[in-house]
């Protein structure tokens, strides 16, 4: 059975009770409010730690689907692009943001690549066929033979 791993980039926006709206995906972009720079490095944090996670425990496992590192490597240049841009802004807060969010960026974007890097150990042959030879031994003759080895798994 094949795992099928769906990731959903879910744009929407977060009412405070002074009825300001915060669109996630507009911080950095040359705005300056800071709850907005909050709400996305957050959103983006939460979703890179997931592929943090998930790839460091697939490294010490033999997994052939790959995809979730591909989606790890582009939701890491995601958050570190938005944290690039919030660099260039000379507000101290945001440059603390920017900082976070360029290591989970990059973060994500380094197990990713080793997780795509690593490759599967062979897999053991399921049939062999080995020739031997025995000497001889006192009185018998030598033995030349072959082998057949079938696992079952």
């Amino acid at each position: 059975m094949k795992k099928i791993t769906v990731v959903v980039f879910i744009m929407f926006k977060i009412t405070f009770g002074n009825a300001q709206s915060i669109n996630l995906f507009q911080g950095g972009m040359g705005s300056n409010n800071s709850a907005e720079n909050i709400s996305g490095t957050i959103f983006f944090s939460a979703i890179n730690t997931a592929f943090i996670t998930c790839n460091i425990i697939k490294l010490t496992q033999t997994d052939n689907s790959k995809s979730n590192a591909g989606f790890g490597i582009i939701s890491g240049l995601t958050q570190a692009t938005f944290g690039a841009l919030l660099a260039n802004n000379s507000n101290k807060d945001t440059k603390t943001l920017a900082t976070i969010n360029i290591g989970f960026g990059l973060g994500a974007i380094v197990t990713s690549g080793l997780r795509l890097l690593k490759t599967s150990p062979p897999k053991n042959k399921a049939v062999a066929f080995n020739p031997f030879y025995l000497p001889k031994i006192d009185n018998a003759k030598a033995i030349i033979g072959l082998s057949f080895i079938a696992r079952i798994r």
